[in-house]
Parts: C-alpha cells; sequence; structure tokens
C-alpha cells in the first residue's frame, strides 16, 4: 500500500501537483470566469432608476469585489510555489485579468451612463419624462401664467416652499399631475416614497 501511495505522488508531481493536468485550468478558471456581476443584469432591490451621474452602484466597492475575485485564481496560475502545486500559466492570469476588467468598465459605464446604457432606445420600455415641455394651460393652473409674480412665475415647490422657475425645463420636475418640483427635492422625496407630495397620486420611476 505505502508503494502505491508513493506512485500516486510522484506521478501527480509529474502532472504539474495534486490536481490532474486535465483539470488544473478548467476548475480554477471556472470559478474566475464562470461568475458575473449580478448588477450588470438586474438592479439593486429597491432601488429605483435613477438619471446619468447618479448610480448607485458604489465604484470602490465594486472594485474591491473584483479584486478579492481575482485573488486565489492570480495565486494559484501566477505564483510558482503555490499550495496545489500547479505550474504557473500566466496566460490564464492574463485572461482572467481581461474578463473582470470588461465587467468592471460595464459596471462604470451603467454608473456615468445609467444602467440601461447597453439596450437599445427601441428595447426599452416607455420612460415618463419628467422635464416635459407643459402648455400655457397648465401654467395657468399652477399658478405660474404671470411671469411678473416672481422667479417663478407664482409656482412654489411643496417640498422647500421655494420658488420653482416653472419656464424652464432643465431646471424643474413636472409630474403627471401638473405638479411642478425642484429636481433635487423630488428626487430626494422619491428615494423615500414614490407618491406625489401634493396630491400623493403615483409617480413613475425615473
Amino acid at each position: 500500500m505505502g508503494e502505491w501511495i508513493r506512485a500516486e505522488r510522484a506521478a501527480g508531481r509529474a502532472r504539474g501537483g495534486g490536481m490532474t493536468g486535465a483539470c488544473q485550468p478548467r476548475l480554477v478558471v471556472s470559478l474566475g470566469l464562470g461568475w458575473v456581476d449580478p448588477h450588470l443584469v438586474v438592479p439593486i432591490p429597491g432601488q429605483r432608476a435613477r438619471l446619468p451621474g447618479t448610480g448607485a452602484v458604489c465604484s470602490r466597492s465594486k472594485l474591491g469585489t473584483s479584486a478579492i475575485r481575482l485573488l486565489v485564481p492570480l495565486y494559484v496560475f501566477g505564483c510558482p510555489e503555490n499550495f496545489v502545486r500547479i505550474k504557473p500559466q500566466f496566460w490564464v492570469c492574463w485572461l482572467l485579468l481581461a474578463w473582470v476588467g470588461v465587467q468592471v468598465a460595464a459596471l462604470a459605464a451603467q454608473h456615468a451612463l445609467g444602467p440601461r446604457c447597453f439596450i437599445p432606445d427601441k428595447y426599452l420600455p416607455e420612460v415618463y419624462d419628467y422635464h416635459r415641455t407643459v402648455e400655457e394651460d397648465v401654467l395657468a393652473s399652477a399658478g405660474g401664467g404671470d411671469e411678473e409674480c416672481g422667479e417663478a412665475g407664482g409656482v412654489d415647490c411643496v417640498i422647500c416652499m421655494n420658488a420653482v422657475e416653472a419656464r424652464e425645463p432643465r431646471r424643474r420636475m413636472v409630474t403627471p399631475c401638473n405638479h411642478f418640483f425642484h429636481q433635487e427635492c423630488l428626487e430626494r422625496w422619491m428615494d423615500v416614497k414614490m407618491e406625489c407630495p401634493t396630491c400623493r397620486g403615483a409617480l413613475p420611476p425615473l
């Protein structure tokens, strides 16, 4: 029995270590390449969609997670004295670095451009435009018909109680129920509840 064990150990060392030559790269590479960051496919549960530049995925967290994922395979295939006795295969290290780099770049693009930046517009559901142009009668009914009533034409944000520039689409937001708010105010409000602060009507996601 002792001779047989020694012979098996010698054969394992000749093949490159304790793992068989056939499964050396496959197991570790599958651990590194077989897992795709779920945030590339599914948004974080409970989080609303955000405008470009306001992504919720933490860059430092993603970089740290990616680095941790690479520790074991880079050690196994890049360290000549690794504990599993696998011969260094630097091409595997480069392959793993390239694959994880692609995932990090995709996450960075989603962080900067929005989580759906890779999907063509024709395949996306219709999204409500909170910066839409409104008719004059809507402005009048909201109190903004007379520009001489003040900077906002008489329209106030009920969240902060300050004037809203209702005639500046990029500087205000209007709900489907035609209520006007500052962009910063309404976005913070929607982080808490998806209801109109004025009439409690349902708000579509950003």
